[in-house]
C-alpha cells in the first residue's frame, strides 16, 4: 500500500526513508511512497508533529474490467 507525503511549508524538506534513500520535497509538493518506507520512521514522525509534513493514505483507483468494443 502506498502513502502520500506532503510538504506543507514554504521551505524544501529532505526526507530519509527506512531504506536509506533521501528524497527532497519542494514547498507545497507531495509524493507517493511505499508504506514500508514511511511507517516507524522517527524523523517523519517528528516532522508531522512539527506540522512540516502531512501523511495520507493513497486512494486506490479501480480499473474498469470492461473492454471497449470498436463499432464498425
Amino acid at each position: 500500500m502506498k502513502q502520500i507525503v506532503e510538504n506543507i511549508t514554504r521551505r524544501p524538506v529532505t526526507i530519509f526513508c527506512n531504506s536509506g534513500k533521501a528524497y527532497h520535497l519542494p514547498p507545497k509538493y507531495s509524493g507517493e511512497f511505499p508504506s514500508n518506507e514511511i511507517k516507524n520512521n522517527k524523523m517523519l514522525d517528528e516532522l508531522v508533529k512539527k506540522h512540516v509534513l502531512v501523511v495520507k493514505e493513497a486512494k486506490l483507483e479501480k480499473k474498469s474490467s470492461r473492454r471497449k468494443e470498436k463499432s464498425e
